[in-house]
């Protein structure tokens, strides 16, 4: 008897447990566990969750699915949403046409630009009021997108009878860009407010193109400045000199837009350069996309053919320099050196060049450079590389000189700022505790901005707040710049709250909003789940992009962490993670896959805070590279000095430190 009721007692126990192990792992939980990743600011992770538990279920209902393609949206993850909704039999009866919205959204972002404004207008038939105006918007721009004009101008036109005030003016820029009666197109561009009104003369021009008159629409295009809309029109209709100088034009102009990077390609493809200053400008252009290899040997051949201009001296040198060519690059700075306007910023740059070969003439050169060009905003720098380079080389006392004299003449510079940091810490290691209080009372009451690498671009409303920002109260700042970093646009966040910091430097939500800390939740959870300290990830994620997710560096580091391709991918391999290029943007799987990064480069520098840092943004081999160089340093002044008891100790005895004497 006594075992029969053990066994039942036993089944019951399994039973219930069994029972309470299929209610934590049922769709509902894991659809509950993903929205709550999501709302965190972990999209990937959440899709991740759904698509697990979409695998341990045979049959799933038209809920579970719809929820996991959005999931598959917001992680960026667009061909998997697509491919869970297509030809579902629900599709067009679920929630008032919100699957065939996601289904629209997924095929807009990949290029079925058609299939897209099909299911946009299927769904917008569904609703009604506000959200049948934005459906009708995005329709109009899937179907701008597929090219089919008179779908759109009719989607927008919808659009505005439907109703949204808060974005008329750019659905009117719209719809006369697409329209074919230009009396009509330019009525919808008549009185548009700002910031609106400076993309109308564009829109015109567009609207001439629908209407078949090119000849009017090269000249509207001329007025408005669109150089690469110009040249690829004047192209098409064999009119390849018009083409020519629009497009050099542009590059020479404004060679680190989108347009540029664009422009190169037509350059290439059907006008190539033939003369130096067309040489020159495509080369400024590709040094400022990636193609920095190809812009130099643009830039040899226009030397070559005898341009021997400053300004292609100094394009040389910074291209020569960064090749490594020192040698090359010292001698055009030398050279562009006697130009009454690029000759200073030569000088400085052959001073740094000069730093990099360890001549001995650069001392003398970055010190000269100072004292002639005081007011030259790099002369601060040229004082505290000169204070560096002689602390690297143990001497502290012409070190202390130089940071003295920067501090001296640039009080609320960032490099003075720098400098005082460095004399206080060499203060403390030499018990001058009293020296190095009134160091840091110093940086306190110097009160530098210390803003440097927070300008990316931004929407134009964005661009028209930031410039109405000196008039608004610290209050209205500080609002402004809440919701900016909502929506993602951390860096011009940071911006106001340095307008605001200006106003009431003392109060502590000023530095909340110019030190923020946006995706907390997502940036801990990675943190802890690598063993890496989140304030350090936080700090990198901060210097690196400002919270930008779209952010993307010269050298092609993307998203929060700025993390390359190549690096990306290899972390991901590691963790046996899927990953493809186009995903690196996705917030929480970038967070990931840096953090990821960070804890592998701290193992690699047993640890070393600095050095993992240093290689976080300057890459491994240069910072391993720099400490076996330091390390041998220290050994010789072992050698020299001894190492006994009375003997002066390097510091780089102790952790990350420099010799000191």
């Amino acid at each position: 008897m006594t075992r029969t009721a053990g066994l039942l007692l036993f089944v019951a126990a399994a039973s219930l447990q069994s029972t309470a192990t299929a209610q934590q792992t049922s769709p509902y939980v894991a659809a509950q566990r993903a929205e709550s990743l999501r709302l965190a600011g972990r999209p990937w992770h959440a899709a991740e969750t759904l698509l697990a538990a979409a695998a341990r279920e045979p049959r799933l209902n038209a809920t579970f699915v719809v929820e996991g393609a959005k999931a598959e949206l917001y992680a960026r993850r667009y061909d998997r949403a697509r491919s869970l909704l297509v030809g579902q039999p629900w599709l067009e009866d679920y929630a008032d046409g919100a699957a065939l919205a996601v289904l629209a959204e997924a095929e807009g972002r990949l290029g079925l630009a058609t299939q897209a404004a099909a299911h946009y207008a299927a769904a917008r038939a569904r609703v009604r009021g506000s959200r049948a105006a934005l459906l009708a918007v995005r329709e109009g721009l899937a179907w701008e997108a597929a090219g089919a004009r008179d779908s759109a101008a009719a989607a927008y036109g919808a659009a505005r009878a439907a109703g949204l005030p808060a974005i008329d003016a750019w659905v009117r820029l719209r719809q006369a860009r697409v329209t074919r009666d230009t009396a009509v197109a330019f009525r919808l561009l008549a009185d548009l407010p700002a910031p609106a009104a400076r993309e109308a003369a564009s829109a015109r021009a567009q609207a001439l193109l629908s209407a078949g008159d090119s000849v009017a629409a090269l000249e509207a295009l001329a007025q408005a400045g669109r150089s690469l809309d110009l040249a690829r029109l004047a192209l098409a209709h064999g009119d390849s000199s018009r083409a020519r100088d629009a497009l050099y034009g542009l590059m020479a102009r404004a060679p680190e837009t989108d347009d540029a990077a664009a422009a190169v390609g037509v350059a290439l493809a059907a006008l190539p350069p033939r003369t130096p200053p067309e040489r020159v400008a495509l080369a400024r252009a590709m040094k400022g996309h990636g193609g920095a290899a190809d812009a130099r040997l643009e830039v040899e051949r226009a030397l070559r053919q005898g341009d021997s201009s400053a300004a292609t001296l100094v394009l040389a040198g910074e291209l020569f320099t960064t090749a490594g060519r020192y040698r090359d690059a010292e001698r055009a700075y030398r050279s562009a050196a006697a130009d009454p306007v690029l000759g200073a910023l030569a000088i400085y740059r052959r001073a740094r060049v000069l730093v990099r070969l360890g001549d001995a003439g650069a001392s003398e050169a970055l010190s000269g450079f100072a004292q002639s060009f005081p007011s030259d905003t790099a002369a601060p720098t040229a004082l505290y590389m000169l204070g560096d380079m002689l602390g690297d080389r143990g001497d502290w006392a012409g070190a202390a000189r130089w940071f003295g004299e920067l501090i001296a003449r640039y009080p609320a510079d960032l490099r003075a700022s720098l400098a005082r940091f460095r004399l206080a810490a060499q203060a403390l290691r030499d018990g001058l505790r009293d020296s190095a209080a009134a160091l840091f009372r110093a940086e306190v009451v110097a009160g530098g901005p210390q803003r440097t690498g927070l300008d990316t671009a931004a929407q134009a409303e964005v661009r028209a707040l930031l410039g109405r920002a000196a008039q608004q109260d610290v209050d209205a700042l500080l609002a402004w710049s809440d919701g900016l970093a909502a929506r993602g646009f951390g860096p011009a966040a940071v911006r106001l709250g340095w307008q605001a910091a200006l106003k009431s430097p003392n109060d502590s939500r000023v530095l909340r909003v110019i030190f923020p800390w946006p995706n907390r939740r997502a940036v801990e959870a990675e943190a802890a789940e690598f063993g890496v300290d989140p304030l350090l990830l936080v700090a990198i994620v901060r210097q690196e992009s400002v919270f930008d997710a779209q952010a993307l560096s010269p050298a092609g580091a993307r998203g929060l962490a700025q993390l390359l391709p190549g690096t990306a991918a290899l972390t991901a391999r590691g963790l046996d993670v899927t990953f493809y290029p186009e995903w690196i943007t996705v917030p929480d799987l970038n967070l990931h896959l840096g953090a990821a990064h960070l804890q592998e480069l701290l193992q690699r520098f047993g640890g070393r805070v600095d050095a993992a840092a240093a290689a976080y943004n300057a890459g491994a081999a240069p910072v391993k590279g720099f400490l076996d160089n330091l390390s041998a340093a220290c050994q010789i002044y072992r050698d020299r000095h001894g190492a006994g008891p009375g003997a002066p100790r390097p510091m780089c005895d102790s952790a990350g430190g420099r010799p000191n004497a």
